[in-house]
């Protein structure tokens, strides 16, 4: 399970959290508009800046659901690092000049994370790494392999510390 914490300059009202039916086709309006401001509006938000523009409807409450009550009991992680936006783009780079969309999460020999876009059923394939900020934790040995689909990284704009645990969420 990846999780991801940020801190944002957007700021959504509890209330209009409530009322985004599909949170990847917000971030992905949101990421249109370069530098936007978020005006809100009665049924509405407007995404702007400027230049450009997105009006994005909210919800009916009605068509949501909600999540249960209890706590989320959250693993510990096996690895941590910082993913910045910098390092994000020339992933999504590499992916799409490459082709490939795996994204393995790495420890080498010393102890340092990379992150890698790899097409991990061709060992010939062409590869691309990056050595990020991060710590591997626990019992974790060498050589340690993580995989993730790059295009299940619907994220804001910004640099992330990220926690990637391979136990399930309770």
């Amino acid at each position: 399970m990846l999780f991801l914490n940020r801190a944002t300059s957007l700021e959504i009202d509890d209330m209009l959290a409530d009322v985004i039916y599909d949170v990847n086709e917000f971030i992905g309006a949101y990421n249109l508009v370069e530098d936007g401001t978020v005006h809100y509006q009665d049924k509405h938000m407007v995404i702007a800046n400027g230049q450009s523009s997105i009006n994005y409807f909210y919800s009916d409450i009605e068509m949501l659901t909600n999540p249960p009550e209890k706590d989320l009991q959250v693993p510990d992680p096996e690895v941590t690092f910082n993913l910045t936006q910098d390092t994000l783009s020339q992933l999504r780079k590499a992916s799409s000049a490459l082709g490939h969309k795996s994204v393995i999460i790495e420890s080498t020999e010393d102890g340092t994370v990379t992150l890698s876009i790899v097409d991990p059923k061709n060992t010939t394939s062409n590869e691309y790494t990056i050595e990020v900020d991060g710590v591997w934790h626990g019992d974790i040995h060498a050589n340690a392999r993580l995989s993730i689909n790059i295009d299940n990284l619907k994220l804001l704009p910004g640099d992330y510390a990220v926690e990637v645990s391979s136990k399930l969420i309770s």
